[in-house]
């Protein structure tokens, strides 16, 4: 029972510092950061952790941290905290299996949040790709002259669109639609007045854009419509694909966009494109409204000369409203312009389209895939709330920062924390919706947010003349909120009798610009210190000194914090036992000597603070470098004195020397003394350099002291010759290595060469044998032909008859 009380009284008295520790960090952290407030409103809304006291009768800066508060005993404190509300989360499902016919690929889909500024609230977002999901693709075509050939092609797309688009889902619509460009010079030419060079002849009249099919099930439909088209003509290389786009985009009604399908656009071209500021060319100046302007009769943009071509910007923004992806089929030449198109629209496909579109399947089909096979999240969050995501893709852990997922199959679930934190109070106030959706999908979470900007306490202000200095301001929160020209912690200070600029300035210190150093409240021209730990004309000074053991200057004990309010250089100002910048080290050396008078046993360093740090290639450890867990006993504690006081040897300098307190006395032979002694006696043996062993031991006193017995004589190795040792001096061993190794070298090099030798000579007697053995035939050269030629007479020596 005593030993719980005692342990629970130390862990008492060991957390004061701790705790003391806190409270200073905090009253400094709140003075950069919540002191500022003036208004409970302006306090929560400047960081987390700031909370507002609402005390009537409260001393000190009333926005602080809450602990802070609660130390200081404020008992109305205004600490509001953010809240989540999920109000609608239907399960994933599919359409046969959805209760309302209709499949679920975004959960949940409506969530209510209350955030506080700068504390987030986090939402868990599932996404899953359901199967035959409904597909609405419009085939929106360029149908400038130069796709004459491709025309044809695109009139049988309707068939091989549905065959291969019906292996992904089974609810296909198809619609299309053409574009040429504005129908105004320098853009487009009537046809009739055009000159030879520039004709297109059996050409369609020049239009801006037409809605030639609205989306439709019939795709029998889709490939009679595209085989009455007729090609137009143009006059500059780039197209109005834009003014296209934003109608295809914009009108629902029109094109017959479904509110529950994925949404596609097909642009094929093999050209450029026209973009906001181009309509000056033919003096269209007026801006792009990004509304629908489609002829209920003929489906024809009747604004093409009107206004001007839409911004990219506009093009995204209608994208990502309508949850429609464009996949981008363009000739060869504009890949790249395209690629780099893609960057500004999200969620934009690009494909390379063959020569006369005959691929113009194979690339709608891979983009279905690709779209059907990734979730990329994004949202409509305005500009004062920050929205990140953390993805959790199948087979993948949390990838912070990330809101896509690819490589996804049907019915695949991926889910995404999404954190959402404020990072002001909106302009405009009240509440804020927004959306987070897939890019692609018609379904998404609408959040209502209210961000927390004012205290409740602020609508309950009453005209208090009791408080407020007769009436002269509002009791809110716990304080005056001043009228006009009034000032002051009571509104007691007259605007009138001075100017705020000048009271104010009495309480900004020179080369500053801090009211009262954030530490205080300037009272008519005058300083009130918020914590009695500041002080100072301008709360300049605290007992901010550096810390030991997490007490400014180690506590009053070693020392006290000092402040020159000149300099506001604080400094430490030590008792006589201690000295340091933070009083941490003391003068005395005691707890470092041990029983031979060295300091921590001449094995390690005393530090300021009193205590050994001991070397770390000795074998000595401990409180004082004086326990050597590998030797025996005390020993090597008392080996270097007895070298130097009994033998004159040993490393200890004649200083050292002196300084052993061990009492060293001489006798005769110390093992005898093992007779008499105890069993606790040790034999210390020490081997010198001469082959002798010195013999010790030491013995415990009364008085805590140790007296070592040493013996007289030294112990040394009896020669063999007669009482003569012998000793080799190192220098000749070291000689005979080298010369035997010398020798040894040498008469390996010899063996060598003897061998090269007799191999040589073998080699020469064979050679010799072998030419005296060979045998040279004469013969002549059958190549060889003589000079002269001789020339035998048959008639010689013949005779006459």
């Amino acid at each position: 029972m005593h030993t719980t009380v005692y342990l629970l009284g130390l862990a008492i008295i060991s957390s004061v510092p701790a705790l003391y520790h806190c409270q200073q960090l905090a009253q400094n952290a709140t003075a950069d950061i919540c002191a500022e407030a003036m208004t409970c409103g302006n306090c929560i809304t400047r960081d987390p952790s700031c909370a507002w006291c609402g005390d009537d009768i409260f001393s000190g800066v009333r926005c602080d941290y809450v602990m802070s508060l609660q130390i200081r005993s404020c008992s109305n404190i205004t600490f509001p905290s953010g809240s989540l509300n999920i109000t609608q989360a239907q399960n994933l499902a599919d359409a046969d299996t959805s209760p309302t016919g209709q499949a679920v690929q975004v959960t949940p889909q409506e969530a209510r949040i209350t955030l506080k500024v700068g504390e987030p609230q986090v939402i868990r977002l599932q996404v899953r790709l359901a199967k035959d999901y409904p597909l609405d693709l419009y085939y929106l075509m360029d149908l400038s002259n130069s796709l004459r050939l491709d025309l044809k092609n695109v009139a049988n797309l309707g068939v091989y669109l549905e065959r291969e688009l019906k292996k992904l889902t089974a609810d296909l619509q198809l619609g299309f639609g053409s574009f040429v460009d504005k129908t105004t010079s320098p853009f487009t030419t009537n046809i009739d007045t055009c000159e030879a060079d520039s004709c297109c002849f059996d050409c369609d009249v020049p239009f801006g854009f037409k809605n030639q099919l609205p989306l439709t099930t019939d795709t029998g439909r889709f490939s009679e419509r595209v085989a009455e088209l007729k090609v137009s003509t143009s006059i500059d290389s780039p197209e109005g694909g834009l003014d296209a786009l934003l109608q295809v985009a914009v009108c629902k009604e029109q094109i017959g966009w479904r509110n529950r399908a994925r949404r596609m656009i097909v642009f094929a071209t093999d050209a450029g494109f026209h973009m906001a500021g181009d309509g000056k060319l033919a003096g269209i100046s007026k801006p792009n409204d990004g509304e629908c302007h489609l002829d209920p009769v003929t489906n024809e943009y009747t604004k093409s000369t009107d206004q001007d071509f839409p911004s990219i910007g506009q093009i995204n923004a209608k994208f990502q409203k309508k949850n429609i992806v464009p996949v981008f089929a363009v000739d060869e030449r504009k890949y790249n312009l395209y690629l780099e198109l893609r960057q500004l629209i999200e969620g934009t496909k690009v494909g390379i389209l063959a020569p006369d579109s005959v691929n113009v399947v194979r690339l709608v089909t891979n983009a279905y895939r690709q779209i059907t096979s990734e979730v990329n999240v994004g949202d409509t969050s305005p500009d004062n709330i920050d929205i990140s995501y953390t993805s959790y893709c199948v087979g993948q852990g949390a990838v912070p920062g990330s809101s896509k997922c690819t490589d996804l199959l049907l019915q695949e679930v991926v889910e995404f924390d999404v954190k959402i934190m404020a990072k002001d109070c909106s302009p405009d106030g009240g509440q804020q919706t927004f959306t987070i959706r897939p890019f692609g999908f018609d379904e998404s979470l609408t959040v209502t947010a209210d961000v927390i900007c004012s205290c409740d306490c602020e609508s309950k202000g009453v005209k208090d003349r009791s408080l407020c200095s007769g009436g002269n301001g509002t009791f809110t929160c716990g304080q005056c909120q001043c009228d006009e020209g009034r000032y002051g912690t009571e509104c007691e200070c007259d605007g009138d009798s001075g100017t705020d600029a000048e009271d104010l300035s009495s309480c900004i210190r020179q080369n500053s610009t801090n009211v009262c150093q954030l530490r205080g409240q300037c009272i008519c021209g005058q300083c009130a210190c918020s914590n009695p730990e500041y002080f100072g004309q301008h709360c300049e000074c605290d007992y901010n000194c550096e810390e030991f053991q997490g007490l400014p200057c180690g506590g009053e004990e070693r020392g006290d914090c000092n402040c020159d309010t000149r300099t506001l250089k604080r400094e430490c100002r030590c008792k006589p036992d201690y000295y340091g910048s933070a009083c941490e080290c003391v003068t005395s050396r005691k707890d470092c000597e041990t029983i031979n008078g060295l300091l921590c046993n001449g094995w390690g360093n005393c530090t300021c603070e009193g205590k050994c740090q001991c070397e770390t290639d000795s074998p000595f450890r401990g409180s004082k470098c004086d326990e050597c867990p590998t030797c025996v006993g005390q020993c090597s504690s008392f080996q270097d004195c007895v070298l130097c006081q009994v033998f004159d040897k040993g490393p200890f300098t004649g200083e050292q020397c002196d300084m052993c307190k061990a009492r060293i006395t001489l006798v005769d032979d110390v093992k005898k003394l093992s007779m008499v002694n105890d069993t606790d006696f040790v034999l210390c043996e020490y081997r010198d350099d001469d082959n002798c062993t010195i013999l010790y031991t030491y013995q415990l006193q009364d008085n805590g002291s140790y007296t070592v017995l040493v013996q007289s004589e030294k112990v040394c190795v009896s020669p063999k010759d007669g009482g003569r040792r012998t000793q080799v001096p190192w220098i000749w061993i070291i000689i005979g290595i080298i010369a035997g190794i010398l020798l040894l070298g040498i008469f390996i090099i010899a063996l060598i060469r003897l061998w090269i030798f007799i191999q040589e000579r073998r080699e020469y007697a064979k050679f010799e044998q072998e030419r005296k053995g060979a045998g040279w035939n004469k013969s002549d050269n059958p190549l060889f032909k003589p000079s002269t030629t001789t020339v035998m007479n048959p008639m010689h020596g013949k005779a006459l008859e």
